[in-house]
């Protein structure tokens, strides 16, 4: 069955192919635990809020709207200034372009796609690209360019983490604050 066959009113989620290039993600040991940041005292910080809340209306945007929270989260922690919400609609429609999924409209992605399309592309701010899947029109104001936007947020790198270790997924959450992961779940 291809990903994004709607079963049941749900999009079925299919496993990430193993791809030896991953890294895997190593815990420290050395590094006391950060200190713990209560959601509900986290203030608006330039035009970025933590943890927004997104609706990605009826599409199977979801890869880029969970990225685009985690990229919001990262630069948040990281204490960048300035920063605007990035655009989950890029974010999907670059993801489309390098998933395993076939079809060019609303079929879902894969979390691989989405970080490739990050790592390749960046991520430009969320009122440069508002669209779904289709892509924003050059801009001759450098400005108001999605592309030139874009390559201000790359990807560094990311790290697997062992999915069958609780323990490394908490350390990775102590670390970061954040991991992007995808789920099956069951009617009950």
């Amino acid at each position: 069955m291809a990903a994004g066959t709607r079963i049941g009113g749900a999009y079925p989620v299919v496993p990430d192919r193993l791809d030896l290039r991953d890294r895997p993600y190593m815990p420290r040991v050395d590094r006391p635990p950060l200190p713990f940041m209560d959601p509900r005292k986290l203030r608006k910080t330039g035009n970025l809020l933590p943890f927004q809340i997104r609706n990605q209306e009826q599409t199977s945007a979801c890869t880029g709207f969970a990225l685009a929270a985690v990229i919001e989260h990262l630069y948040y922690r990281a204490k960048r200034e300035a920063n605007e919400n990035v655009s989950p609609w890029m974010i999907y429609s670059m993801a489309r372009r390098y998933d395993e999924f076939r079809g060019s409209g609303d079929e879902g992605s894969s979390l691989r796609g989405a970080l490739k399309g990050w790592y390749k592309h960046g991520v430009c701010a969320d009122r440069l690209w508002k669209t779904r899947l289709k892509m924003p029109k050059p801009n001759n104001n450098p400005k108001q360019d999605w592309w030139l936007d874009a390559a201000k947020r790359p990807l560094g790198a990311y790290y697997r983490v062992d999915t069958r270790s609780v323990t490394d997924m908490q350390v990775a959450l102590n670390d970061v604050g954040v991991l992007y992961a995808s789920a099956v779940c069951h009617k009950g």
